[in-house]
């Protein structure tokens, strides 16, 4: 019994030196980079950030390129799209039988902390997302740029959320296209000063706006309005 916890003991006191042994070589070689790999974590860190904000971003170009308004976004929703929803029970009724699906943070896009609106889109519009997300990081990747999630700050709304944001956002309206299930706003701004990457997400969004696979508005308070088509 002694010999077979003695041999135990030697064995696991070697993995432990290989292990140390890996990481300090690991160490030795990442040294001459700790500049570079310090400064990418801690743009990572914040800008996962969920209080990380900026009212410095810019959207280069974005009150000529997106001017898809209130009537034109419209066409996306009038014969397609949920139907408005009272309260938060009613939309996750629909996200119980299909008619809508969840929307969670990952590698491509984070979802904000939302108020007034759920993380709940139709599953065209899920689809639209994945294929923005992919163009985006493919233009990234192109330029040889360090990709950086963007950031969704709404969804699909209630009756009651509309109406609560009417209060503070004169934005906000009663008919609002978050009702059905087929408009998310981006938060430009999150993007900071990295203008190489806001240049490519407006390239890959406007890419699929050319396609007519949705309708876009620019808004001042720092939302791209965006409804799937």
């Amino acid at each position: 019994m002694k010999v077979t916890l003695t041999n135990n003991i030697l064995k696991y006191k070697k993995h432990i030196a290989i292990i140390i042994l890996i990481v300090m070589a690991l160490l030795c070689i990442a040294y001459p980079y700790r500049k570079i790999i310090i400064k990418i974590i801690k743009g990572k860190v914040e800008h996962y950030s969920p209080r990380k904000r900026s009212n410095k971003g810019d959207c280069p170009d974005c009150q000529v390129i997106f001017v898809d308004n209130v009537k034109k976004q419209e066409e996306a929703y009038q014969k397609e799209g949920i139907k408005p929803q009272e309260t938060n029970s009613g939309l996750k009724k629909l996200l119980r039988i299909g008619k809508l699906k969840a929307v969670k943070s990952n590698e491509y896009y984070i979802i904000d902390y939302l108020k007034h609106s759920s993380p709940y889109l139709l599953p065209k519009a899920v689809v639209f997302l994945e294929d923005l997300s992919k163009i985006y990081s493919n233009k990234c990747a192109k330029k040889t740029i360090t990709f950086i999630p963007f950031r969704i700050s709404s969804l699909t709304r209630t009756k009651t959320n509309v109406k609560e944001l009417m209060i503070s956002n004169k934005n906000a309206i009663s008919n609002s296209s978050h009702l059905k299930g087929k408009t998310f706003d981006v938060n430009y701004r999150a993007f900071n000063k990295n203008k190489k990457q806001i240049n490519c997400f407006i390239a890959a969004l406007s890419e699929l706006r050319n396609k007519k696979r949705c309708f876009v508005k620019y808004e001042r308070n720092g939302c791209l309005h965006i409804t799937v088509n």
